[in-house]
């Protein structure tokens, strides 16, 4: 601890002098560490940028990004970076990540406004994109004591959730979630428990919070399509469909379910029959043009656990 301090207090004192070279190099040790934090590798990319780095910047910053979804200021960067090398729709899809973890962002959705993503729409695909930028997280593990507390609560939700009584199980679920936090199956459970309620929005948000965490689970994808389709956002279903379809291949069951929904819908005929074409890889943000693809962007760690494909609340 000491010496992670004093390794910091070094990276400062470099920076105030302008010395990035130096500075780079206290943080990359900082950002190599057991205990690196989400402000060091910020700070790298930003001492990468002053020393006109652009590449290794870029990664830097895209890795916090990834790395913790849910830290807004890691987002933020992210999308202020790629928004300055003019990759403006890369940029939207950073921000949109952060509105989803706090829609009271006001900064965030000026951003939005000017790059033309605020409307429901152009939000739908930009989020989908930022998503499938991201990258599978390994499900955090948390001390005894918390673990017994959240599963205790999980246990009262389930109960309530039998007796739908979703308004409880909703609550627990939440009470779950601060004893183990950022565990995507607990905020699909809770998810579903605010569709019960026909709360729609809410759920489409927390359902988009779980994609953040473990942006390839076609039963997400399979789930936000539903309730996007519930309200009547036909196009983001479709495209949410189409991805849920490119992780889990050659599932009849959905195949089914898709075709009955562009029947009822008729989505196909609507769209000419061509979804917007968000796959893992084409999702992924658009380097600078001499920039080759890095490690980070290919290696997944897989979550440790899984929900129920297609469980309600109550089949937790």
């Amino acid at each position: 601890m000491l010496q992670q301090h004093m390794q910091r207090a070094k990276a400062r004192n470099a920076a105030r002098e302008g010395q990035w070279d130096l500075a780079i190099k206290h943080y990359r040790k900082l950002s190599a560490g057991r205990k690196a934090t989400v402000r060091d590798k910020i700070q790298l990319a930003h001492a990468y940028k002053e020393n006109g780095e652009i590449e290794p910047a870029l990664d830097t910053y895209l890795s916090a990004a990834q790395a913790y979804p849910f830290d807004i200021d890691a987002q933020r960067q992210a999308g202020h970076f790629l928004k300055r090398l003019g990759k403006t729709d890369d940029a939207a899809a950073y921000f949109t990540r952060a509105l989803v973890s706090d829609p009271s962002l006001e900064d965030i959705a000026r951003e939005l406004s000017a790059l033309k993503a605020d409307d429901v729409e152009a939000f739908d695909r930009t989020y989908l994109r930022g998503a499938l930028a991201g990258r599978d997280l390994s499900v955090k593990s948390s001390n005894a004591l918390s673990s017994i507390l959240s599963v205790k609560q999980r246990s009262r939700a389930r109960q309530a959730a039998r007796k739908r009584e979703w308004k409880d199980a909703e609550r627990a679920y939440r009470m779950a979630l601060r004893y183990t936090p950022d565990q995507p199956a607990l905020l699909v459970q809770l998810a579903h428990c605010v569709r019960e309620q026909m709360r729609p929005e809410e759920a489409l948000a927390i359902y988009r919070q779980a994609l953040l965490l473990t942006p390839r689970d076609s039963d997400i994808h399979l789930h936000v399509a539903r309730t996007l389709r519930e309200m009547g956002r036909l196009r983001a279903a479709w495209d949410a469909y189409d991805v849920a379809v490119e992780f889990r291949p050659g599932s009849r069951i959905l195949e089914e379910e898709i075709e009955a929904f562009q029947e009822q819908s008729g989505i196909d005929s609507a769209l000419n029959g061509t979804p917007t074409q968000f796959s893992s890889r084409k999702a992924t943000p658009q380097r600078i043009e001499q920039l080759a693809e890095e490690a980070w962007l290919t290696h997944r760690q897989k979550v440790t656990f899984k929900f129920l494909s297609g469980a309600l609340a109550y089949k937790d």
